[in-house]
């Protein structure tokens, strides 16, 4: 080979190299890009439906539609799961304000909230009165 043709040669294996190691990095940083999106809107997810279930927590049929989300989003957590089931299951309205009390602060904790939540605070809260 002569040395133009060893020069071209180079070139090209360079330009072919090049392209390749830009296409493989361009798609791993796509990649996790993508996935950094994910977990952002999963946790931004988590956080609003504990925020809901406090805002809810007085409105029993709207607390509810918010409750049967969290297997959807906490689903991972088998200490969430455990409380959710304890409250399907609770016998009467003090245990089951008890565990709810139990469940949204540990949630509450999970997704970086303050975690003191004690069942008074679900229990009671503010009212509107007209007067």
């Amino acid at each position: 080979m002569t040395d133009v043709a060893l020069a071209l040669w180079s070139g090209t294996l360079g330009v072919v190299a090049g392209t390749i190691v830009t296409l493989v990095g361009s798609y791993f940083q796509q990649r996790w890009s993508f996935s950094k999106q994910l977990q952002e809107r999963q946790e931004q997810a988590r956080v609003g439906l504990v925020r809901e279930i406090m805002r809810w927590r007085l409105d029993q049929g709207q607390l509810v539609l918010r409750l049967n989300e969290l297997p959807l989003l906490f689903g991972h957590d088998a200490e969430t799961m455990r409380l959710y089931r304890a409250l399907i299951s609770a016998k009467d309205g003090a245990e089951g304000t008890r565990v709810l009390g139990d469940l949204v602060a540990h949630v509450a904790k999970l997704v970086g909230l303050d975690g003191g939540v004690q069942p008074s605070d679900i229990s009671t809260g503010l009212h509107i009165t007209n007067s």
